[in-house]
């Protein structure tokens, strides 16, 4: 049976999700992780394993998350539905973990694959699987729910082994991105339930907590009350018996090793949050403040909402301003009810409390409370908390009907309902995430004044070509939100392919006056200048730019190229080879090189050079024109009848090429 049921889930949940296989990238964050990043499109090097652990690149650090990614570049080139479809694999392998896990704590298999369906299924948790840029989430949970099944072999037969394997598996969800950190509370909380390790003064009754009071045994015979009985324990039967319980203190004991790696975690993530942004949070700071305070309150009562009714789902959702008091006050009513309620059924039903702590503890790392963590709610958020709730209601819904007559049909009944009805709304929300025009367009049509979904598509109108489109959603990205740096960007972007240079480079030095750090603007602002001939300015900006960004190979070049124009030779060759050294596989930073050798008179490095370009680029016509000027020099004049011949066969309008191939027939 529970080959057939890990069957189901996983047929289920590639029905639901396989399109993703045929989807684009999100330009929105798939750049900086994928498409855009020269480290990770290099695929497999010893520069980007060094890279991988160092760096703090969107925040995090995550030097798990980065190898994947390299690992799919080197397999699969930058080809999106190849990483989809990695990503969905981690989800599929996941949901078949859980329910394995799950059965396996409990006992209670029907339950599990409620749970598990629910996990695979529900459409709050289409985002991080569909989404490239969110790989850390789905990695983080396979690894999180690998330490819980790693764990539960320790606890069942403690060795010192066994130990080692879940505190390693712990360590590479941490290495995956840092919200595991509450990963070793979750272990006490399991230990209270389902593993019930914890003794306590009162001994439990004869019949486990979690166990619903057993049906009079049946009348019609022996089959009939074997029948039942295997029915009962597949709904819900006792937790998982532990022959050696111990004490609290004993258990935090056992917990150290995971709670110092927990620790570290947590201090590195603020550092490098404080390092990124020093105005956003402070390791010695951390005090909650009554508005954070009410806006985690309407987070978690938020989750609970949509984990009910996921309508109107949205990536980014529009920051709170403020806080209604109204609805925070109804919003902590509710969160204590069900507080209260988990609390007086400690005993009896224990899954409530271990289920809401679950729910409760695994938040807090983006919820809010802590100072420099996310402070907008996020779909991807849920993706494991939610298994707490879930776990409430498939436990809670067999122990509530244990005395109901036909409870297996009805409860078979109620959940194929439910999970067809993720089923639909899930296969809905992934057609959105097909690429950034109609996810955005989504966005905006379920929220407002989303500035983050303005600027997007407006950028992708922009990288499309169709600039005119572009730019009513970039204005009115920048009325809402005028101090952002990536609107300006992407406004000088469009006002520079429309022509109008000044307009650009204003909307450049407003983007560095608000983030001086930000790269793409002095890259860009330095283009400008390199454009208009101001070679000074451009020098500066380019500077600036590789001081920030020293991976950006085009910088390089376009540097190389403005040194090139201010006669500085030395200096020009020095960073065509950097940006060679970064990008090997491009041929502007070759070409540059070329013509610096041949002004040097190096012919020989010359031709080097612009072969090079060639194996890059083969349909490069300046190159060939160039390659028939060094046989011209050597008087091989018909290598240059020959070069330059293929030149104008590629180019017929290249009247340089024109001109040169007359000079070298009438020198032959």
């Amino acid at each position: 049976m529970k080959i057939a049921i890990s069957v189901l889930l996983a047929v289920a949940v590639l029905v639901v999700f396989w399109r993703v296989g045929g989807f684009d990238f999100i330009k929105y964050d798939d750049g900086a992780y994928v498409f855009d990043n020269p480290i990770v499109l290099k695929g497999w090097s010893l520069e980007g394993l060094k890279w991988a652990f160092t760096t703090n690149l969107q925040a995090h650090w995550h030097p798990l998350t980065w190898l994947s990614l390299m690992t799919d570049s080197q397999l699969f080139g930058t080809d999106p539905g190849a990483y989809h479809l990695v990503s969905l694999g981690f989800h599929v392998l996941s949901v078949l973990l859980l329910f394995y896990v799950l059965t396996e704590m409990t006992g209670a298999m029907y339950c599990s694959a409620f749970v598990a369906a629910l996990f695979g299924l529900h459409p709050l948790h289409v985002e991080p699987v569909a989404w490239i840029a969110d790989r850390k989430d789905v990695l983080n949970t396979f690894f999180w729910i690998t330490t819980l099944w790693l764990y539960l072999r320790y606890v069942r037969k403690p060795r010192v082994g066994r130990f080692v394997l879940a505190l390693v598996s712990f360590l590479c969800s941490l290495m995956t991105k840092s919200m595991s950190v509450t990963l070793p509370l979750m272990l006490l909380v399991l230990d209270y339930w389902p593993l019930r390790r914890i003794a306590f003064q009162k001994q439990e009754t004869a019949m486990a907590p979690s166990q619903p009071p057993a049906k009079s045994a049946p009348k019609s015979g022996k089959g009939s009350r074997k029948k039942s009985e295997k029915t009962r324990q597949a709904y819900a039967p006792s937790s998982l018996a532990i022959s050696h319980r111990t004490t609290c203190g004993r258990l935090l004991l056992e917990k150290a090793l995971f709670f110092l790696p927990m620790i570290l975690s947590a201090i590195l993530t603020l550092a490098v949050v404080q390092e990124l942004d020093p105005s956003s949070s402070t390791l010695t700071n951390t005090v909650p403040s009554l508005s954070t305070l009410a806006r985690s309150i309407l987070g978690y009562a938020h989750y609970l909402l949509q984990a009910a009714w996921p309508a109107k789902l949205a990536i980014p959702y529009t920051a709170l301003e403020g806080f209604p008091v109204g609805k925070t006050l109804f919003s902590l009513c509710v969160l204590l009810a069900i507080s209260f309620l988990a609390c007086r059924r400690w005993r009896k039903s224990p899954y409530l409390l271990a289920g809401w702590l679950w729910y409760l503890i695994t938040l807090l790392p983006v919820i809010g409370l802590i100072k420099g963590g996310p402070g907008i709610q996020a779909d991807r958020y849920t993706y494991v908390s939610l298994v707490g709730i879930f776990i409430m209601i498939a436990w809670g819904s067999a122990e509530l009907m244990a005395k109901v007559r036909y409870r297996e049909w009805i409860l078979g009944a109620a959940a194929t309902v439910c999970i067809l009805c993720c089923m639909t709304v899930s296969w809905a929300q992934v057609g959105y995430w097909k690429n950034t025009v109609t996810l955005f367009h989504h966005t905006l049509a379920v929220t407002a004044n989303n500035d983050v979904a303005l600027n997007n598509l407006g950028f992708s109108f922009l990288e499309a070509g169709k600039v005119d489109e572009a730019m009513p959603y970039l204005l009115n990205a920048v009325r809402i939100k005028p101090e952002d740096s990536y609107i300006h960007v992407n406004l000088g972007n469009a006002y520079k392919e429309k022509g109008d240079l000044e307009k650009a480079a204003s909307h450049y030095e407003k983007a560095l006056s608000i983030n001086p750090k930000y790269a793409s603007a002095s890259y860009n602002l330095a283009n400008i200048y390199l454009q208009l001939n101001e070679l000074d300015l451009c020098e500066k900006y380019f500077l600036k730019t590789i001081e920030n960004d020293a991976q950006n190979f085009m910088a390089h070049t376009n540097l190389g190229a403005a040194y090139s124009r201010m006669g500085k030779s030395t200096e020009a060759i020095a960073q065509f080879r950097e940006s060679i050294r970064i990008q090997p596989n491009q041929h502007l930073a070759y070409y540059g090189l070329g013509l610096e050798y041949m002004n040097l008179n190096n012919l020989e490095e010359a031709e080097y050079a612009f072969n090079k370009v060639l194996a890059f680029k083969p349909d490069y016509e300046r190159a060939y024109c160039d390659l028939g000027t060094i046989m011209m020099l050597r008087k091989n004049y018909e290598g240059a009848i020959r070069y330059y011949a293929k030149a104008l066969e590629i180019n017929p309008g290249y009247e340089k090429a024109r001109q040169l191939l007359a000079q070298a027939e009438s020198s032959k």
